[in-house]
């Protein structure tokens, strides 16, 4: 799911709660996260489900079923369960992060944290309604919510671009 959304701006609410007095090496460790779980582990991931054999049909849903296919192919049985036990804690971790992003959102929109814990409880109802909704619907909410949040994203891109850049240019000149 992080490679699904990477590059729209989620990741920096939860650099942005950082305590740090370097605001550009936090970023540089945001733009690592992205390349390293997009460019790497999702290239390693392809590498070995096209390397296994494994037939890929296309138009059909290929998800955690393919993966799990093409990892036990490849390294056996025990591979199922690591693949298993691997997408577990990457789903635990997607949900404790949007948790962050949620909690984050609305203090910020309402300036305070008041409503926080009122935010995460019904945030733990939505999360067992997820667990059990058909995962079709589930992909179709999630993508339309991914796309519109993408909108005000690229617009404070653009407009803090410029910020970027000075503080880029301070940070390494000062390194």
């Amino acid at each position: 799911i992080f490679s699904n959304e990477a590059g729209l701006g989620t990741g920096s609410i939860a650099h942005a709660c950082a305590d740090t007095k370097k605001p550009v090496k936090q970023g540089m460790f945001g733009i690592f996260e992205v390349f390293a779980d997009t460019i790497i582990i999702c290239t390693l991931t392809a590498m070995v489900i096209l390397c296994s054999g494994t037939p890929v049909n296309y138009g059909a849903a290929a998800g955690a079923e393919l993966t799990i296919s093409g990892f036990t192919t490849t390294y056996g049985g025990w591979a199922s369960l690591f693949t298993a036990m691997a997408l577990c804690c990457f789903a635990f971790s997607t949900i404790i992060g949007w948790g962050l992003y949620g909690s984050r959102f609305i203090a910020f929109l309402c300036h305070s944290d008041k409503v926080v814990r009122p935010f995460f409880v019904v945030y733990s109802f939505v999360a067992i309604l997820g667990a059990t909704m058909d995962l079709g619907l589930l992909w179709s909410i999630a993508d339309t919510f991914n796309g519109l949040m993408s909108i005000p994203n690229l617009i404070a891109l653009l407009l803090l671009s410029g910020t970027v850049v000075q503080l880029t240019k301070d940070f390494f000149a000062k390194e």
